[in-house]
């Protein structure tokens, strides 16, 4: 499902679905943040325009690296399906998924 990233990636932030879904019980609306790192500006630019694309705004942080954010109600697995989604994006323009913040 998804293809780009690595198997003990996706099975750490398996491993926090309950934590979060105990931080963040459903239906509460949450600002999730992702950071991304990639070889060149074009290709971050990229990133930034697809995930634009998806609801998301986007924010050059400089050296390539991008912070793109979007508001969402939770529901079970919806946050890490989120985090994955992001990442394997990310992964498939050859770019370093840096890391997320939930507000």
């Amino acid at each position: 499902m998804y293809p780009y990233l690595k198997a003990d990636f996706v099975e750490s932030i398996y491993l926090k679905n309950d934590e979060l879904n105990e931080k963040y019980p459903e239906d509460t609306l949450i600002r999730i943040a992702h950071k991304a790192k990639f070889p060149d500006q074009e290709t971050m630019e990229e990133f930034g325009v697809i995930l634009e694309k998806n609801g998301y705004l986007g924010r050059e942080l400089g050296d390539n690296t991008i912070e793109v954010s979007k508001k969402m109600f939770t529901e079970d697995v919806r946050i890490i399906s989120d985090i994955y989604n992001v990442a394997n994006q990310a992964a498939c323009l050859k770019g370093e998924y840096l890391g997320y913040e939930v507000e």
